[in-house]
């Protein structure tokens, strides 16, 4: 909304000087520094509260070539 906003302050050349432009710079800052906020605020509910995430359970590899052969023959 907010850099809808600037863009509509900005179209026709309106925004060049004066307290348009103060405008337009004012709200592409608001705008990048919520767009900031949320990706922060996101990695932290994933990445440290676990929020949305499923965690799988780790399983014992089994081997299933004879003789403990890797499976790709490496």
């Amino acid at each position: 909304m907010l850099f809808t906003t600037a863009a509509a302050l900005q179209a026709d050349g309106g925004a060049r000087e004066g307290s348009a432009l103060t405008a337009v710079i004012a709200l592409h800052a608001s705008g990048a520094t919520f767009l900031a906020m949320a990706g922060y605020l996101g990695g932290e509910m994933v990445f440290r509260h676990h929020v949305a995430t499923i965690e799988e359970e780790m399983e014992p590899q089994t081997n299933s070539q004879p003789g403990g052969a890797h499976p790709r023959g490496v």
